[in-house]
């Protein structure tokens, strides 16, 4: 049952035991001779309810596919059980079935009607409201929930016809033997208060009757193992027909306009034997609020499986991505759980519910844009280095021999790294920590690679300086002119040393200040960028967000918008039944007063034969025949007239009490929307005429 996800009809059978339930599932429903226990004995076989074990199938007559599940029910009456046992049994059988057939065996009588004195009881055993609301339960509160019905009548002998020798249906058959008793007695009363608990409790009612299998008294102890071929043609026909009945009716379960799923069946039979197990009686609101509560969780819970696995499925194959792509991903899975949520979950209550998928969807995602920054980060870190290769191979070998080169192919990969990126709060940060990092070491790499010049340039000044030094020194006795002038060279070679020293220390002062420069550049517009992309990610976030409250506004509104239209549908629904009933009604008091007129015509007739007759005899064959004649004429005439003028005032009749039905209905409807309710009982009297 947890597998289904789709409505399903749930047809019980539920009658006295050893009345053949089990058998007419497995030859009607089943359509096989096994499937249900079936014995010969007076022993019952059933203890309890039997659900079939999986999802009937069949078409209807418009072609669509009927979906319905069958429930076998133990025997009523059995001499090992008592009442108490019996009113559980057809409590839980009424509680769970959208279709419900009573099987009783040879006609309507009082004794089957005695049969089902458990109806009496039924507001004993079952609860509209929970203890918490109150109040008292009526026919029409268990009317909205309880099934369809029909009265199976087995081993059928009797003919259908009226006094009159006219047939009628089996729902006619019913309809009679359901109408009041007269009289005034407490036997009577107790008869009548049957009737009226039927009438009442099952407004949708049919009734169906069927002839005994076989003829043979021998078969009947094995009638499970007897061949279709040898059962009677009558009641194979009648089996079809029964089916086709059956399956044409069984609608959906449903409870307050919703129609019920294997999960939602499998919710309310444990909410109803939890009940009964407990000592407590079922209230059918109290399981209403538990299958409500079990659907919502399992509503919640799907949605957030939906939203959990495409997650993950982008975490895994499409990370990282841009924040637009990024949320608009989000927003379409957001609205995936939505729907999923609203689809599966039933009842108003359901805000709490509502508030738990806000919350799960808010974290789910906030742990979904930090794997994605994570994962964008080192996507940007692996290309930035793939860019950065060749430069940094230039660097190590010292081909740059300004600054200015490695300038302009830095802001070469800077480009394109701008480019091949995805925009992502951690492009700009990967960006300014990587260059900032670079930018450090190519500063020091220039800056140590000036101080070595120098120093080497220094290095050979002194060692020449040296070497003049010693020249001198070993020549002592020059002339003082040659020292001077030596002097004066060696002071010119020192200035020159000083002034280059000077020139390389102002280039390396310059090219720190121009790092520095592009530095301080490089942030801002990095801080610039950062601070944009943060803005639009906000400003995107913020109609995210919008959207997203505008979407459940509007969800919201179409939920209670449906509510409103289920609610008016089931209130037309009900008038409509009504209407029928009444139209049935009225049919066939047209068909009585029909019958009566007949009644009466024929009377004339005889009364005319009889006058023609005297007249024959008082006259002779001659005036007979011209009067036969002329009053055969006059009584057709008068006969025609009074007939046009009966169904002329039946069908004004009938015009305006339908015409008063619809008004009224209207006025129902308008009215429900102003949360009012309004009962309305047409009553309509018929004068009949008769002919004299």
């Amino acid at each position: 049952l947890l597998q289904i996800e789709y409505p399903v009809s749930v047809i019980a059978v539920v009658g006295l035991y050893r009345t053949g339930k089990s058998f007419l599932l497995n030859r009607i429903l089943l359509e096989q001779s096994d499937g249900f226990q079936v014995g010969p004995t007076v022993n019952p076989c059933t203890k309890g309810l039997w659900l079939w074990n999986r999802v009937m199938k069949t078409q209807d007559k418009d072609g669509n596919t009927v979906n319905y599940l069958i429930i076998d029910t133990e025997g009523i009456g059995a001499l090992d059980t008592n009442s108490q046992h019996d009113s559980i049994i057809f409590s839980l059988a009424l509680l769970l079935s959208s279709y419900f057939v009573y099987n009783s065996v040879g006609s309507i009588d009082e004794g089957a009607l005695n049969n089902l004195s458990l109806v009496v009881n039924l507001t004993k055993h079952i609860h509209v409201r929970s203890s918490a609301q109150g109040g008292e339960d009526d026919g029409a509160d268990f009317a909205q929930y309880f099934p369809s019905f029909m009265w199976l009548v087995r081993d059928f002998t009797l003919q259908l016809v009226n006094h009159d020798g006219q047939p009628f249906s089996a729902k006619e058959y019913l309809e009679r033997a359901l109408q009041p008793v007269p009289g005034f007695t407490e036997q009577i009363e107790a008869k009548n208060r049957i009737r009226r608990m039927l009438t009442h409790f099952f407004p949708d009612r049919d009734c169906f009757t069927m002839v005994r299998p076989v003829t043979d008294e021998s078969l009947l102890q094995r009638l499970s193992q007897t061949p279709s071929d040898q059962l009677r043609p009558e009641f194979r026909e009648q089996m079809l027909t029964l089916r086709k009945t059956i399956v044409s009716c069984a609608k959906p379960k449903k409870m307050n306009g919703t129609e019920l799923d294997g999960v939602a069946l499998v919710n309310l039979a444990y909410a109803y034997t939890m009940s009964i197990n407990t000592g407590s009686v079922p209230s059918i609101q109290n399981a209403w609020s538990y299958i409500c509560e079990s659907k919502c969780q399992q509503a919640l819970n799907d949605a957030i499986s939906s939203y959990d696995k495409q997650s993950k499925e982008m975490i895994a194959n499409e990370l990282p991505l841009s924040m637009e792509d990024l949320e608009h991903k989000h927003r379409a899975m957001e609205k995936q759980s939505w729907a999923l949520f609203q689809k599966h979950a039933i009842g108003s209550d359901t805000e709490n519910f509502k508030h738990q998928l806000e919350d799960k969807i808010r974290e789910l995602h906030r742990l979904l844009q930090n794997e994605n920054s994570a994962r964008g980060r080192d996507r940007a870190k692996e290309i930035l280095e793939k860019l950065y290769k060749d430069v940094d191979a230039k660097v190590q070998s010292d081909e740059f021999s300004a600054f200015e080169e490695f300038e302009s192919e830095r802001k070469t990969v800077r480009s394109k790294y701008l480019e091949e990126v995805p925009n992502g709060p951690a492009k700009q940060e990967v960006l300014s920590s990587f260059m900032e990092q670079k930018l450090a070491e190519v500063g020091l790499r220039f800056g140590n690679r000036s101080e070595r010049e120098i120093q080497k340039e220094n290095k050979a000044l002194c060692t020449e300086l040296k070497q003049q030094k010693d020249e001198l020194e070993k020549i002592g006795g020059q002339k003082a002119k040659a020292e001077n002038e030596q002097l004066k060279q060696l002071k010119e070679r020192e200035t020159v040393l000083r002034e280059l020293e000077q020139t390389k220390e102002a280039e390396l002062s310059e090219a720190r200040v121009k790092i520095q420069n592009i530095k301080t550049e490089d942030e801002a517009r990095m801080t610039k960028e950062r601070d944009e992309a943060k803005a639009r990610y906000e400003d995107l976030r913020v109609k995210s967000e919008e959207k997203i409250r505008n979407l459940k506004e509007e969800i919201n509104a179409k939920l209670t918008e449906n509510k409103v239209l289920n609610e008016r549908i089931e209130s037309l629904k009900a008038n409509e039944q009504r209407i029928n009933s009444s139209l049935q009604e009225n049919k066939t008091r047209l068909h009585e007063e029909k019958e009566n007129l007949s009644s009466q015509i024929k009377g004339l007739k005889e009364q005319l034969q009889q006058t023609q007759k005297e007249l024959s005899d008082e006259k002779g064959e001659h005036q007979m025949t011209r009067l036969r004649s002329e009053k055969q004429e006059e009584w057709d005439r008068r006969e025609l007239a009074q007939l046009k003028e009966e169904l002329s005032e039946k069908k004004k009749l009938m015009e305006n009490m339908i015409s008063k039905d619809l008004y009224k209905r209207d006025l129902e409807s308008q009215k429900s929307q102003n949360q009012s309710a309004l009962v309305f009982y047409p009553e309509h009297v018929f004068r009949t005429s008769h002919l004299v």
